[in-house]
């Protein structure tokens, strides 16, 4: 039952000079409405007792791409080839 915002965030980086770069923010969305640059939205579906799935939506755009606890204190990072 908690919302996916609760469980994971992820994220399409912008790479500039060799780094990833993208806007994190502890809100969902700016204060406008508008979602965050790069914020990919996720679906969180149960896996197991204990588990949780992280969906993105597909098929992902070439690019580099991180998935994070809510926090941020933990990432995945991937890149999706052309």
């Amino acid at each position: 039952g908690l919302p996916p915002e609760w469980a994971a965030r992820a994220y399409r980086f912008r790479v500039e000079g060799g780094r990833r770069v993208v806007r994190l923010d502890v809100r969902k969305v700016a204060p406008n409405g508008q979602t965050l640059e790069g914020q990919l939205p996720v679906r969180v579906v149960p896996h197991g007792r204990l588990s949780v799935r992280v969906v993105l939506p597909g098929p992902l755009a070439p690019g580099e791409y991180g998935v994070s606890t809510p926090a941020g204190t933990r990432a995945f990072t991937f890149g999706i080839d052309p």
